[in-house]
């Protein structure tokens, strides 16, 4: 137990996580802290061999298979990050947190799962803008478009300060020749970000 509270401790300070899946580490009675102190560098090295250690002693320690496919996704190791986060789902089958983990890498991969995964994310967590968002662009690319708009606008609706989701959504918008509403998000995503880096309003509003 403490070994894997110690690898979370180092897996704040690599950035691993999304804030969604820092608030869904709650395995077993094994919390998340925020510290960042005095932390063995494990994405760079020995954290992966201290996990397999774990594993191997304790074979249905959810945590564990969750930091070790967490630390796998960091190094770009998709198929074996999958492969931990479908442990931790038949250990925990209402783990949000291992769904939304999953259908990131999946989406990353193009794989076709990826909407399953992050529809059940949303399912165990409603509230979950990240999925909602992820879920769009798995949408987009299946040029379901009308659905990709709804999850952009779901995002929004959890996030109304979310200049991407507006980006996003007016970029679909535009694919279905509403420009009109493409340069409505396009000026509502200029006004949270301040500036313009995408060109979205010479893009959508001509």
């Amino acid at each position: 137990m403490r070994n894997v509270i110690f690898i979370l401790l180092t897996l704040c300070c690599c950035n691993v996580f999304s804030q969604t899946a820092q608030e869904s580490l709650f395995f077993s009675g094994i919390y998340f802290y925020k510290s960042c102190e005095k932390v063995l560098d494990v994405c760079s090295g020995n954290g992966l061999d201290k996990l397999d250690t774990l594993i191997r002693r304790e074979p249905n320690n959810a945590g564990a298979y969750f930091v070790r496919g967490s630390i796998y996704s960091f190094r770009g190791h998709g198929g074996d990050a999958i492969a931990d986060f479908t442990r931790v789902i038949e250990l925990e089958p209402n783990n949000a947190g291992a769904y939304f983990a999953r259908g990131k890498l999946n989406l990353i991969l193009k794989n076709d799962k990826a909407i399953a995964d992050l529809s059940m994310a949303i399912k165990l967590e409603p509230n979950n803008a990240q999925a909602y968002s992820f879920r769009g662009t798995a949408n987009v690319y299946k040029k379901d478009y009308k659905a990709a708009i709804a999850d952009f606008t779901r995002v929004i609706e959890l996030e109304p300060n979310n200049a991407q989701a507006y980006i996003h959504r007016g970029e679909v918008k535009h694919k279905l020749a509403d420009y009109k509403g493409a340069c409505l998000d396009g000026s509502k995503a200029l006004e949270l970000e301040g500036k313009d880096p995408y060109g979205i309003i010479k893009k959508y509003c001509k």
